[in-house]
């Protein structure tokens, strides 16, 4: 017979077991959520282990459990290998299992990236990896570096979870994102600093990927990508300068001419669907032939220029072309600023009958930077010009002058960004709280196409501003890598765009730099090499493969007090290969 009190105490013990039982497995519903980040606790091989097998199984097993598919989308082995291979998990435990045997005698790398989770969602601290080799020894090669977001100017902010895909250029034919992945894979951490550890000595090219739609591949519709200043030597023993990236959306259309305009007999309006590479097209990129017979016209192209800020648009300039003929414009290869190359165009969009209305456009100045009347311009001003029609620096250089009010000239030198644009770049700081007047010898000024420049003053004035309520920001610039064979512009950007002013400077040598009467804020400070000399960084090419322009970014925001200077703000700047 059954003994209640019996039953009564086992039942009581059943319902305490099953209390302290969830109790042990996790928070009571309120309580305390785990923020905890998970971290790897074993794998196989062990870390830096050698002589593995070439049949090995590869795991690696977490403190806790993990969100599966973060973990999937996270892993990285390098090299990559030929075929796909199988994951399997075992609780905690992920087995990696190859379809194909490891190399001999190569070292590999594992890596779980930051974007790993567990099942609350707690990622990875950084970047995990362990390297085993299936030889005798372990490369020991490692490049490092950060990759910076720009997508709001220079920000001393890093791009989270950004791919690095490296390229070993003696064994890659195509070391180009757009034709497969690299061989060696690291994925940057929350700060978007990244190590691509065990490298074997060799030279290397590398790329950064935003993985926008984080599916791993380079999507050029979504990801952004960044390119280095060069190739990177990994040496047999010794360190690698640091490498920055800055991702930029890269358009990988085909460089088309949309539109042919023929205005007048002695100009021809080039409409493109991208904006061109200044930098990389002459008056030889154009041939004019007449028709039927195709007879090229000698000395068709006299000159071109560009007629938007965008530069989508030329105006091509000749004397050649009959009224009422018809002629064929060839283009021989320009590119874009994607690095987009066109072909020859042979289709209708070429084919134009030559305009027998007269030239009446006159030579203009479009743009005059400072404008006139302006107040509180920076001492360090420069004076931008742009004109209609392409001028000679040489000319501007004598015919227009910059003086104080007292008509002390300004000493500085001319520097031509485009045919038709053009900087005025003082020797020195200007005075603060003082008119300057921009004159123009307009009887001398003539553009290339022999025309008059019409301005409705000769006069323009600006004022610069009391810099008694501003602050400086001094320093000093290194490189290394290289001489500095070309200028350095320095830049200060605004933390807020809506409360100061992006300020910058040239620097023909690396040593000091100064900003005076800069506007109280806070500032990111960058630096970088213009090979071009469009004042601009460049960020570098796909396809043809070019390099970015070197640049470097101050680590912190700095700030900037009325009436003081914020001095030591050293920066260095990395060149990673000899730029001719």
């Amino acid at each position: 017979m059954s003994n209640p009190n019996c039953a009564r105490f086992i039942s009581l013990n059943l319902i305490l077991f099953r209390f302290i039982f969830c109790a042990v497995q996790g928070s009571p519903s309120g309580g305390p959520v785990d923020e905890t980040p998970p971290y790897i606790i074993a794998t196989f091989p062990s870390i830096d282990s050698t002589m593995i097998p070439v049949d090995s199984e590869i795991s690696i097993t977490f403190s806790e459990p993990m969100n599966r598919n973060s973990v999937l989308t996270a892993l990285f082995i390098s090299p990559l290998p030929e075929s796909d291979y199988e994951l399997d998990w075992d609780k905690q435990r992920l087995k990696i299992k190859l379809n194909e045997p490891l190399r001999q005698d190569q070292t590999y790398v594992i890596r779980v990236g930051s974007s790993a989770k567990d099942l609350r969602s707690n990622p990875l601290v950084r970047t995990f990896g362990f390297a085993f080799s299936t030889g005798r020894s372990i490369d020991r090669g490692m490049i490092s570096g950060k990759v910076f977001d720009f997508r709001d100017g220079v920000s001393v902010l890093g791009v989270p979870n950004a791919i690095i895909w490296a390229y070993k250029l003696n064994d890659s034919l195509q070391a180009n994102p757009l034709a497969g992945k690299g061989e060696f894979i690291t994925q940057a951490d929350a700060d978007g600093e990244f190590q691509l550890t065990h490298l074997a000595p060799a030279v290397y090219r590398l790329f950064a990927v935003t993985n926008t739609d984080n599916d791993f591949e380079y999507s050029p519709a979504i990801d952004k990508i960044g390119i280095p200043s060069g190739d990177i030597t990994v040496p047999d023993s010794g360190t690698v300068n640091p490498v920055v990236f800055a991702p930029v959306a890269v358009d990988t259309v085909s460089l088309q001419l949309q539109l042919l305009e023929h205005p007048d007999r002695n100009h021809l309006r080039l409409h493109f669907n991208s904006s061109l590479n200044s930098y990389a097209v002459t008056t030889g990129d154009f041939d004019i032939y007449a028709l039927p017979g195709q007879e090229i016209v000698p000395g068709a192209i006299k000159d071109f220029y560009y007629t938007d800020v965008t530069k989508n648009i030329i105006s091509i300039y000749s004397e050649s072309l009959a009224p009422g003929n018809q002629y064929q414009l060839k283009i021989n290869g320009i590119e874009d600023i994607f690095g987009n190359q066109i072909n020859d165009f042979l289709d209708s969009t070429t084919i134009f009958t030559a305009s027998s209305l007269e030239d009446t456009t006159g030579f203009f100045l479009t743009v005059l930077e400072p404008p006139d009347s302006a107040e509180n311009v920076p001492v360090y001003a420069h004076v931008g010009f742009v004109f209609n029609q392409p001028v000679d620096a040489g000319i501007l250089s004598r015919h227009v002058h910059v003086a104080d009010s007292l008509d002390n000239p300004v000493s500085g030198r001319f520097v031509k960004i485009s045919t038709s644009q053009f900087m005025f770049i003082p020797d020195r700081v200007l005075r603060a709280n003082t008119p300057y007047v921009v004159t123009f010898d307009t009887d001398s000024i003539t553009s290339r196409e022999s025309k008059s420049l019409i301005l409705t003053k000769t006069g323009f004035i600006f004022k610069t501003m009391d810099t008694k309520s501003t602050g400086a920001i001094l320093g000093s610039i290194s490189v290394i890598g290289d001489s500095l064979k070309y200028p350095v512009i320095i830049s200060l950007h605004p933390k807020s765009s809506q409360t100061a002013s992006t300020y910058d400077l040239s620097l023909t040598e690396a040593g000091r730099y100064e900003f005076q009467g800069v506007l109280p804020g806070e500032y990111v400070i960058g630096a970088f090499l213009d090979i071009d000399g469009n004042r601009k960084w460049t960020p570098g090419t796909l396809n043809p493969y070019r390099p970015a322009e070197p640049f470097t970014v101050y680590p912190q925001e700095v700030t900037v007090r009325s009436g003081i200077e914020n001095a030591g703000n050293n920066i260095i700047l990395y060149i990673h290969l000899p730029f001719e």
